[in-house]
């Protein structure tokens, strides 16, 4: 009987021990099916660990310049952390949405206050010299492909795009100025005033360094001259028998004087213009581009009277000056005050060519291509009765 109880009692404890076993295992998927219950409800609701990445916010600096000036969608330098200055030009300069083709729409590119010390409008004088940015030049000796002018040295250097409009200047000049005339035989020939002559043109650090220790009185203390630029020049005359002349003695030297702004040069230092400038040299030119050569000429203004003027009456948010310049286009000028720290947004426009100067003085002057001049009435040639 004792056999017998014992092997009873086994049982059951046995049994036991199963029925708790089964009740985890249940407990266990109960729990299973709860978890894979919660999961699938959060992937079909899109929350938690499935909900959808947020876009990033992109910052004020993530938009770059290329070379071109063309604007360029990048992120800036890793470590950069310059604050956007405060004098932002306008609140937004995004392009609106329009379907008007004449409508200039503006973008923005990030400019710092060491870019208003680059381009052709700067201002170079004795208190704001010449920041030597990296400017490519050229032997105008190796490049000049007319006959219209002359070289003094085979070492003078300007900027190419310098190099070409001037000649286009002195090819224009060459033929405002022929005549047809005869030989000691009889034969006729075409005669045009070809003596201009390029006596002065790029000048380093270095150079100018030598003619202002040689002359202190009167030439630019180096760093402070013009000739730096690579974009002027000093002309004068040097006739067919050896001499050299001051192009003012010359008559045929006058369509200088009308036409230089139509290719974009300036008369840097007019006599009538010293008390501003510092300087009386009449023959010494500089390119500024035709728009503003143009409007210089026109209203008889010196580069430092010009740039007072754009800065003081046509900013980006007030007055565009506009002009039709010879060259058959109508340009937009603004100037906007640079950054004195920081990063500046500086519109320029997303639909159409334009260009950027710094002053040196602190500001920048953006000069946009509207398009072609509309021609008048009076300038549309008169056609022919049209034939049914």
């Amino acid at each position: 009987m004792n056999d017998n109880s014992f092997s009873s009692q086994s049982i059951r404890t046995y049994r036991r021990k199963k029925n708790v076993g089964g009740l985890i295992v249940s407990i266990l998927l109960i729990v299973i099916l709860i978890a894979v219950a919660a999961v699938l409800t959060m992937a079909i609701a899109k929350i938690g660990p499935f909900a959808p990445d947020r876009p990033s916010v992109p910052s004020d600096s993530d938009t770059t310049e290329t070379t071109d000036g063309s604007p360029n969608d990048t992120e800036s330098p890793v470590g950069s952390s310059e604050p956007v200055a405060d004098t932002e030009p306008p609140d937004s300069i995004e392009p609106p949405e329009t379907n008007d083709p004449n409508e200039i729409l503006y973008v923005s590119v990030n400019k710092e206050y060491k870019d208003t010390t680059v381009g052709d409008l700067l201002l170079i004088d004795k208190d704001h010299a010449y920041s030597f940015p990296d400017t490519s030049l050229y032997s105008l000796y190796d490049y000049k492909s007319t006959g219209s002018y002359k070289i003094s040295s085979s070492k003078l250097v300007l900027r190419y795009d310098v190099i070409l409009q001037f000649e286009s200047m002195m090819d224009a000049l060459a033929a405002a100025t022929e005549t047809v005339t005869t030989d000691e035989d009889g034969n006729e020939i075409t005669v045009r005033f070809d003596d201009v002559q390029v006596a002065g043109a790029y000048r380093s650090f270095e150079t100018q360094q030598a003619n202002y220790n040689a002359n202190p009185t009167q030439a630019a203390k180096p760093g402070c001259s013009d000739y730096h630029t690579g974009t002027t020049l000093y002309l004068n005359c040097y006739t067919d028998d050896g001499k050299t002349l001051e192009l003012s003695l010359v008559s045929e030297a006058s369509w200088l004087k009308q036409n230089a702004h139509k290719y974009g040069f300036i008369f840097r230092y007019p006599a009538n213009k010293q008390k501003i400038t510092g300087y009386n040299i009449p023959w010494q030119i500089r390119y500024v581009g035709v728009a503003h050569a143009t409007y210089m000429y026109e209203n008889n203004l010196c580069l430092e009277e010009y740039l007072e003027l754009l800065a003081k009456d046509h900013a980006y948010l007030t007055n565009h000056l506009r002009m039709d310049c010879a060259d058959g286009m109508t340009y937009e000028v603004f100037y906007v005050q640079g950054p004195e720290e920081g990063v500046l947004k500086l519109p320029i426009p997303a639909n159409r060519d334009y260009l950027v100067s710094g002053d040196n003085l602190g500001g920048f002057i953006v000069t946009v291509t509207v398009g072609e001049t509309p021609t008048s009435p009076s300038d549309t040639p008169e056609t022919s009765e049209a034939i049914a």
